[in-house]
């Protein structure tokens, strides 16, 4: 048993972020995810005004990924909640994703175009989930469409290369992985 397990309390916040992966045809995944945050308790905006308990934020993003390069090429935010009127004005702002890649860069692109007083936290935080998700979907398709023949070959070694510490250069995976294409 965990020490957090033996302690006493009550839970005041939830926040849930789930994405779903699809296939469009050959060429486009669809990656559309969900951002829900949920309070408790009656609590207090920041601008001191009470609000009740239930969801504060409810955000959707749908993004038309092409293959293999994973490029938005089209995206869709849907605000169904949020505390503030103004909040809905930063829809926009992430229409300047359009054209990006879920590669090697993308959190920190992601953060300088739609982060801070550009944007909205909370969908830079969806965004982010979703590049990660993007990247499991596409490895998923790319496994399950890809002839024993092709699955070792150095562009899947490129696109694993650094995304963790399992894929590291020079760790154990990437040069199991060297010696199964060099056969």
């Amino acid at each position: 048993m965990s020490i957090f397990d033996k302690l006493d309390k009550t839970k005041i916040h939830t926040r849930q972020i789930s994405t779903e992966t699809y296939v469009v045809d050959e060429d486009y995944l669809l990656v559309e995810g969900v951002l829900k945050d949920d309070r408790t308790k009656v609590s207090r905006r920041s601008t001191g005004e009470l609000i009740s308990a239930g969801t504060i934020h409810h955000m959707v993003i749908r993004l038309l990924l092409k293959l293999p390069s994973l490029g938005i090429e089209d995206l869709e935010v849907e605000i169904i909640s949020a505390p503030y009127p103004d909040c809905l004005e930063t829809c926009e702002v992430m229409n300047g994703m359009k054209g990006v890649s879920i590669s090697s860069g993308f959190s920190k692109k992601v953060r300088s175009m739609a982060g801070g007083p550009r944007g909205c936290a909370h969908l830079v935080s969806l965004l982010l989930a979703m590049g990660q998700a993007a990247f499991q979907g596409f490895w998923t398709h790319e496994s399950t469409n890809t002839n024993q023949d092709n699955i070792y070959s150095e562009e899947r070694l490129r696109f694993l290369e650094g995304t963790c510490w399992a894929w590291r250069r020079g760790g154990k995976l990437q040069q199991t992985l060297l010696e199964k294409i060099q056969l």
